[in-house]
């Protein structure tokens, strides 16, 4: 399946969290939070001020699927997480 058509078959977000205006490493912190109340298969959008560097790693560490990339404003970082899947994707 092509990039496209994976992020077509991610189900919408089941939460969405606006970081923009935290310093890290909060916005991480919050996020792994929050993933670990959600269910397998579930996804977890977030808006960021910078690229999750730190971030990304660690969500393949603990075997979740992400896509994610600057908004065309070029200031907004939009990452989608999908909890548990096992292999990363990006756009």
């Amino acid at each position: 399946m092509d990039d496209d058509n994976a992020a077509q078959a991610w189900p919408a977000p089941a939460i969405t969290l606006d970081h923009r205006d935290l310093d890290p490493p909060e916005p991480m912190v919050r996020i792994l939070a929050a993933l670990e109340s959600m269910r397998r298969g579930e996804v977890l959008a977030a808006l960021l001020c910078r690229e999750p560097i730190f971030l990304l790693p660690e969500l393949v560490q603990r075997g979740h699927a992400w896509r994610g990339g600057f908004e065309s404003d070029g200031s907004t970082y939009r990452i989608l997480v999908r909890v548990g899947a096992e292999a990363r994707s990006t756009s």
